[in-house]
């Protein structure tokens, strides 16, 4: 008995491990708080891939949210602009609406109307590659756009594969 009383010396040292388990009891849950707002900010990220919101509705609709990360709505409307395939239409206001390229812009609108907006997106290439004269690359394209049309250069190339005028040589799109 001395012995185990000795290995009970030894787990003596038997509050280690439960200071041990503790940490790993406390880890898993300091985890899933991240990996929620992980998770929200992913369905929030899909939520906009497919229904333009404006910013009030998102900081007022997940204001735990905001507080748990610790952001202002600054911060919130800073990290919507850097998300991709997310694009921000009046910039100049105070409530901007975001959501997908083709819906943004109109609060409500769906990523349905996508083809319909690629369709347009087609023809104003068009319209500014038979004004430039020549083949032109998606940066130039996009400068001679209207300036409330929020696209990027993916977007320009995906319209000019997609729009039956235009076809791409290299990085220029041009005429067909």
């Amino acid at each position: 008995m001395a012995e185990q009383h000795g290995s009970g010396t030894a787990a003596g040292g038997s509050p280690e491990p439960p200071a041990t388990e503790s940490p790993a009891t406390e880890s898993p849950a300091t985890e899933s708080p991240a990996a929620e707002t992980m998770a929200e900010l992913a369905r929030l990220r899909a939520e906009l891939c497919t229904t333009a919101r404006p910013l009030s509705d998102l900081w007022h609709e997940r204001t735990p949210l905001w507080q748990a990360l610790g952001w202002e709505r600054a911060q919130l409307r800073l990290w919507l602009r850097c998300l991709p395939g997310v694009a921000m239409s009046g910039a100049d206001t105070a409530d901007p609406v975001f959501g997908s390229a083709a819906a943004a812009g109109r609060p409500g609108a769906t990523a349905q109307t996508g083809l319909a907006a690629q369709q347009q997106l087609g023809e104003r290439i068009a319209e500014v590659l038979t004004a430039l004269g020549k083949p032109a690359p998606p940066a130039l394209i996009r400068t001679r756009l209207p300036p409330d049309l929020l696209v990027t250069d993916a977007l320009i190339l995906g319209a000019a594969r997609a729009h039956p005028r235009l076809a791409l040589t290299g990085p220029l799109i041009r005429l067909k």
